[in-house]
């Protein structure tokens, strides 16, 4: 009923539009490069550490595709995954708009704006890279088997970790985990984690 609404239908055709930019423009180039220079020992199979990511999944799955365990890390909080209900108690043709805005720089220029992501990620449009980085493994092929909210204990170990209640929350090591596939592709993990020390 939600993707039958009018405002839904307007922002399919805008990221319709903008992703097919980006293919056009750039995915075709990073695609070469990836084939020439990013395969082989030691790459193949290797955990993929991408510090300094923000919400930025689409370089890397794009860079190293069909690796089993990606880990990304930035300021960022991870958010939470927004359940299809919150949808119906939104306005859809205001908030649709801010979040397809969140990852304009991304699909245009192929990263994100640090001012931006601040300001855009941390409670004026989503409470975290969840939401950006769910639209980018959609559009990617990708499926999320399973996500689990967790947070890197004293040993360096990830943990469960108790859901935030409020919106953009900070705080030390909080981590998002997605289990994802995309087909022909073994299962992948894939985490996000916030290192953010500010503990308000």
């Amino acid at each position: 009923s939600l993707e039958a609404q009018p405002a839904w239908i307007d922002h399919a055709k805008f990221m319709d539009s903008a992703w097919e930019r980006f293919q056009k423009r750039r995915q075709a180039g990073m695609a070469a490069f990836q084939k020439s220079e990013l395969t082989g020992a030691p790459v193949d199979g290797a955990p993929i550490w991408y510090p300094f990511s923000g919400g930025d999944a689409l370089t890397m799955l794009t860079f190293f595709p069909g690796h089993t365990t990606y880990v990304m890390a930035a300021l960022e909080p991870p958010g939470r995954i927004p359940k299809a209900a919150q949808f119906e108690q939104i306005d859809l043709a205001k908030e649709l708009p801010q979040i397809a805005n969140t990852l304009s720089s991304l699909l245009g220029k192929s990263f994100f704006v640090t001012r931006e992501m601040d300001r855009q990620l941390r409670g004026q449009v989503t409470d975290g890279v969840a939401e950006p980085m769910l639209i980018i493994l959609a559009r990617m092929g990708y499926q999320i088997n399973s996500h689990h909210y967790v947070q890197l204990n004293e040993e360096g170990k990830l943990v469960p970790r108790v859901l935030e209640e409020k919106r953009a929350a900070f705080g030390r090591n909080r981590a998002l985990l997605m289990e994802i596939q995309r087909e022909g592709e073994q299962p992948a993990t894939l985490v996000y984690i916030s290192l953010n020390l500010d503990d308000r």
